[in-house]
C-alpha cells in the first residue's frame, strides 16, 4: 500500500509539473507578444514624431520661402520704379544736353563779340590803366582758344572784365604809368582818373601835371595854377584829406562826347 501511494503521489506530481509547464507556455507567449507589441508602437511613434518633425520643418520652410517671395516682390517693384524714374531723368538729361549745345552754339558767338565790345572800349576810351587793360584783354583773347578752361569759366571772366569797366565809370583812383608826351619822350608819372571824364598825369617830384585831351589823343600840359588843384586832388584819391569841390578841366569836350555817342 505504502508503495502504491507512493507511485500515485509521484504521479500527481509530474502531471502537476506537466500542467505548470502547459500553463506556463501561453504566458510567456502573451509576455512576448506584448513585448513586441510595445516595441513596435515604439517604433511606430517614434517613426510618427520623425514624421511630425519633418512636416513641421517643411512648413517653416514654406513660411520662410513665402517671406523671402514677398520681400523679392516688394525689392521687385522697388526697382522697377527705380528703372521708370532713370528712365525718366535719361530723358530729362537728354533734354538738357540739348538745350545746353543750343545755349553753348549761342553763347560763344556772345563771348566773341563781348571781347570785341572790350577792345573797341579800350581803343575809344580815355587811355585809364590802359597797360592793364590791354593786358586783361590779350588774355581773355589767349582764354577763349584753350580747350582746358570751361565756357562757363571764361563767360565769367568775360563779365569780370565788364564790371572793371563799369567801374571806371564812377570811381576815382590813382596809379603809376608810362605815357609819351608830345615830344616823343617817355616818362613814368603817376595818373589820376575820376571816372571818364578826367584824366591827369602827375610826375613823381608833384612839380609837373598833364591834362589828357580826348579830342586830340594827346598829353597836355597844365598850368602852375592848376597844379594846386592836382595834388588836392590826388591827396582826396589817395584818402589824405576829405573829399571837397574841384576845380578841374575837362578831358573830353562836347565834340568827343557827341562822337563817342555816335559810335555807340
Amino acid at each position: 500500500m505504502k508503495k502504491h501511494f507512493l507511485a500515485m503521489l509521484a504521479l500527481s506530481v509530474i502531471g502537476f509539473i506537466g500542467i505548470s509547464t502547459v500553463s506556463a507556455n501561453p504566458l510567456t507567449q502573451a509576455q512576448a507578444i506584448e513585448a513586441k507589441t510595445n516595441h513596435s508602437s515604439l517604433k511606430t511613434q517614434q517613426h510618427i514624431d520623425k514624421e511630425a518633425q519633418q512636416i513641421l520643418d517643411l512648413q517653416n520652410q514654406i513660411e520662410q520661402a513665402n517671406e523671402t517671395l514677398s520681400n523679392l516682390s516688394i525689392y521687385r517693384d522697388h526697382l522697377t520704379q527705380l528703372v521708370h524714374s532713370q528712365e525718366s531723368e535719361k530723358q530729362q538729361l537728354n533734354t538738357q544736353i540739348t538745350q545746353i549745345e543750343a545755349t553753348r552754339q549761342g553763347i560763344i558767338p556772345l563771348m566773341y563779340q563781348m571781347l570785341n565790345e572790350l577792345e573797341r572800349i579800350l581803343h575809344s576810351d580815355l587811355p585809364i590803366r590802359f597797360n592793364a587793360r590791354s593786358d586783361r584783354l590779350n588774355q581773355l583773347n589767349e582764354l577763349m582758344i584753350r580747350a582746358d578752361i570751361s565756357d562757363a569759366e571764361k563767360f565769367r571772366r568775360l563779365l569780370e572784365a565788364f564790371q572793371i569797366e563799369m567801374d571806371y565809370g564812377y570811381k576815382m583812383g590813382t596809379y603809376q604809368q608810362e605815357i609819351t608826351l608830345n615830344d616823343g619822350s617817355k616818362r613814368v608819372v603817376e595818373q589820376l582818373n575820376i571816372g571818364r571824364v578826367i584824366l591827369i598825369a602827375r610826375s613823381i617830384d608833384n612839380k609837373q601835371a598833364w591834362l589828357w585831351s580826348q579830342e586830340s589823343h594827346t598829353w597836355q600840359v597844365m598850368t602852375t595854377d592848376e597844379l594846386n588843384d592836382v595834388n588836392l586832388a590826388f591827396d582826396i584819391a589817395n584818402k589824405h584829406k576829405t573829399p571837397q569841390l574841384l576845380r578841374l578841366p575837362l578831358s573830353i569836350s562836347s565834340n568827343t562826347k557827341s562822337l563817342n555817342k555816335e559810335n555807340n
